[in-house]
């Protein structure tokens, strides 16, 4: 089974930078002039900003390989989960030894004449039992997939969260992720439009303040 990840992914973040782009865009940039027009047809248009109506300041972005790395509800939840994985699933391989085991053995005395009557079906029943057994612990390894799935949205709300409280002024327009080592919508960012550092302090500060006896 493949390692559990929490990773943040750029492609699911993209829509925190299209959302900053319609909250904090909804009004015209200064000197626009309202469009003229069906006014419904219109609205549903959306704001649209012009690249020279933008200044350096208004777009952001936040490194997601740092906050992969160093944000502490994603590397503490990783662990957790990854030791319940690393659990399963040698409680899995053990079972499904002693199953393979149990069962060749039985196939063999079977073959022999060793066993028959109510002998062979006592065993039967014993491998239904361990068949059984081993879905169970499949199901199990299952749900910790589900797990890790949920952990990684709750993730990724607190991150919207904190950007929205971040940014409440409207200072920027566009907040957005940056990868090195998958797919992103940002090629290139000038070092002093990361934010990274500060989003990482404000969410490791709100998570361990949210953790049980703080």
């Amino acid at each position: 089974m493949k390692n559990l990840s929490l990773a943040l992914n750029g492609i699911l973040l993209l829509a925190v930078g299209i959302l900053y782009y319609f909250h904090f865009s909804a009004s015209s940039p200064e000197g626009a002039k309202p469009s003229k027009g069906n006014s419904k047809k219109d609205s549903l248009a959306g704001p649209v900003v012009k690249p020279s109506d933008l200044k350096a300041s208004d777009i952001v972005y936040v490194n997601l390989d740092t906050i992969n790395a160093r944000y502490g509800m994603i590397v503490d939840n990783s662990k957790m989960l990854q030791k319940k994985q690393n659990v399963l699933e040698s409680e899995y391989q053990q079972l499904n030894e002693k199953f393979q085991k149990d069962y060749e053995e039985s196939g063999k005395a079977a073959q022999s004449g060793m066993l028959s009557g109510a002998a062979l079906e006592e065993v039967k029943g014993k491998l239904q039992i361990e068949q059984s057994d081993l879905q169970r612990k499949q199901d199990q390894l299952r749900s910790i997939e589900q797990e890790a799935q949920k952990k990684l949205s709750e993730v990724q709300k607190k991150l919207y969260e904190f950007l929205a409280r971040y940014n409440a002024s409207g200072h920027y327009r566009f907040i957005l992720p940056f990868s090195g080592s998958m797919v992103s919508p940002v090629l290139y960012g000038k070092p002093d439009l990361d934010i990274t550092a500060d989003v990482l302090k404000g969410l490791n500060e709100e998570y361990n303040l949210s953790k049980p006896g703080k």
